[in-house]
C-alpha cells in the first residue's frame, strides 16, 4: 500500500495494536528525533489506538510497537 509519494511503502492494512483496520501510518522513531522515512520505522495503526499512543506519548510506545510490528509480519506476511 502506497501511503504517499514521500512517505514509503507500509505493508500493513490492519493496525499492528488491536487488528482493526488501520487509517493512519505513524512512525515508531519520529522523524524529528532521528526516526528514519522508510517502512521499517512505519507501523498502520486505526484512529483510536493512533490517538491513544500520541495521547500517552510515543515513546512509551516504541518499543511495543516494534514488537507488534515483527509479530504481526511473522504472522501474517510469512515469506
Amino acid at each position: 500500500m502506497e501511503t504517499g509519494k514521500d512517505r514509503g511503502t507500509v505493508l500493513i492494512d490492519r493496525c499492528v495494536v488491536c487488528l482493526n483496520p488501520a487509517v493512519n501510518t505513524h512512525e515508531i522513531v519520529p522523524r524529528s528525533k532521528g526516526g528514519k522515512l522508510e517502512s521499517s520505522n512505519q507501523v498502520r495503526l486505526c484512529l483510536s489506538c493512533h490517538e491513544k499512543i500520541h495521547l500517552e506519548g510515543t515513546a512509551r510506545w516504541q518499543e511495543r510497537l516494534l514488537l507488534a510490528k515483527q509479530y504481526y509480519e511473522e504472522v501474517f506476511m510469512p515469506d
